[in-house]
């Protein structure tokens, strides 16, 4: 196992938790705003791409964004069209999806001990 595959899942709990954590405590604009950008732009994608092993960093990396940006805009749509609207509950549930495919990716069958 590269450095690279311990790497990633700290980091996208690291960010997820921090973006909730300034998000529920209402902590100043500037830092929540580039802690919630980054996590929401990258860290979902990246737990779900990282399932697939595509072995190759920019393209794992690039399909992460992609499938990022998707993944907040139905996180986004899905209260807004259920009438209960509320940016806290679709960033607290994408930090939960975020987190269960992070949980999945540590339990793969062939993951080899760190």
């Amino acid at each position: 196992m590269n450095r690279r595959d311990r790497v990633w899942p700290y980091l996208i709990t690291c960010l997820a938790a921090a973006s909730v954590g300034f998000v529920l405590l209402d902590l100043p604009n500037p830092p929540r705003a580039a802690i919630v950008l980054a996590f929401a732009v990258v860290c979902p994608g990246m737990a779900f791409v990282r399932l697939l092993q595509l072995g190759e960093p920019w393209r794992e990396f690039v399909l992460a964004i992609v499938v990022s940006l998707a993944l907040a805009a139905v996180m986004a749509t899905i209260p807004l069209y259920a009438g209960m609207w509320d940016p806290k509950l679709s960033l607290l549930a994408l930090a939960a999806i975020t987190l269960l495919a992070i949980l999945a990716d540590f339990l793969r069958p062939d993951r080899q001990p760190t």
